[in-house]
C-alpha cells in the first residue's frame, strides 16, 4: 500500500483512473475494474484502494481474499496515543476505533481526531452498548458506531459509507437517537430557540439525512454540487456540527427533518 501522498500530476491521473473504475464497477464490470484499481491504488489513491479491497473481500473480478483486503485497507495502531502520533504520514480516510485502548482511550482520541483532523472520518468499533457511549462519541464527533459483535458484511458497508457520503447511522444508533429526540420533546418549547430553515436548507438537510451524496442532491435540486456543499458547510456552522454525522445527528436530535 502506498502511504506516499502523491504528487499533483499523479493526483489528477488518480482521479482519471477512479471515475473510469467507478464507472465499471458500477456496471459491473468488475474484472476490467480491478486492473484500473490497482493502477490508481499503488500511486496512492485511496478511494481506488478501498474499493480494491472491497472487491477483494466480495471476490469480485478477483478471487476473494481477506488478507489481500486487508493489506490495501489497513494502517494499525497498538494504542490511542500511537494512533494519534501516526496520523500526519499515514493521512487515513477512515479510522476503526476501538474505546479500550492503553493510554489514551478511544473517546479521546474520536474527540482529538474530531478536532485536529476534521477530514478523518472516526467509524467506533465497540462492546459498550450503552447508550451513552453511543450519544456521547455521536456528539463529539464519531461518524458512525458499530458493535463488535456487527457481522463483517455490516463492518464493510459502514467503511465505504462513512468514506463516501460521512456517516453510517444503522438500526441500533437510529433507535437511540430516536430515543433521545422523543425525551426532548417533553420540555416546554421557547420561541427564542426555534430554528427555522429556508426551504433550500431544508431540502438538502433532508436528502442529507436521506443518504444521498452532494452530487445526487445536486441533480435532485437543479443547483450545483458547489452549491449544495455550501449549504451544508453553513448549516454545519450554524448548529456547530463537525463533520456530516453530527450534522445529521442534530437535524434527527431537534426534529427538523420530516
Amino acid at each position: 500500500m502506498n502511504t506516499n501522498k502523491p504528487t499533483k500530476q499523479e493526483a489528477q491521473v488518480i482521479e482519471e483512473l477512479e471515475e473510469k473504475a467507478k464507472a465499471l464497477y458500477d456496471d459491473e464490470e468488475y474484472e476490467q475494474a480491478v486492473e484500473i484499481l490497482r493502477k490508481a491504488a499503488k500511486l496512492g489513491g485511496s478511494y481506488a484502494q478501498y474499493l480494491l479491497g472491497y472487491c477483494y473481500f466480495n471476490g469480485q473480478g478477483v478471487e476473494e481474499d481477506e488478507e489481500e483486503a486487508m493489506k490495501w485497507w489497513r494502517v494499525e495502531a497498538e494504542n490511542g496515543d500511537e494512533l494519534l502520533n501516526g496520523l500526519p504520514a499515514a493521512e487515513p480516510d477512515v479510522v476503526l476505533m476501538d474505546l479500550r485502548m492503553p493510554g489514551k482511550d478511544g473517546i479521546e482520541a474520536t474527540k482529538t481526531i474530531s478536532k485536529q483532523y476534521p477530514q478523518i472520518k472516526v467509524l467506533i468499533l465497540s462492546m459498550y452498548e450503552d447508550e451513552r457511549f453511543v450519544y456521547h462519541l455521536m456528539e463529539n464527533g464519531a461518524n458512525g458506531y458499530l458493535l463488535k459483535n456487527a457481522e463483517p458484511q455490516e463492518i464493510r458497508r459502514a467503511i465505504m459509507e462513512v468514506y463516501e457520503k460521512g456517516y453510517y447511522l444503522n438500526n441500533f444508533v437510529n433507535r437511540i437517537l430516536l430515543k433521545k429526540s422523543h425525551s426532548r420533546q417533553k420540555v416546554v418549547p421557547s420561541l427564542n430557540s426555534e430554528i427555522t430553515l429556508s426551504d433550500k436548507e431544508k431540502d438538502v438537510l433532508r436528502f442529507i439525512c436521506m443518504e444521498f451524496t452532494a452530487a445526487e442532491i445536486a441533480q435532485k435540486m437543479e443547483i450545483s454540487p458547489r452549491t449544495v456543499e455550501a449549504i451544508k458547510d453553513r448549516l454545519m456552522e450554524r448548529f456547530g456540527s463537525k463533520n456530516t454525522a453530527g450534522l445529521v445527528f442534530f437535524a434527527v436530535k431537534n426534529n427538523l427533518i420530516d
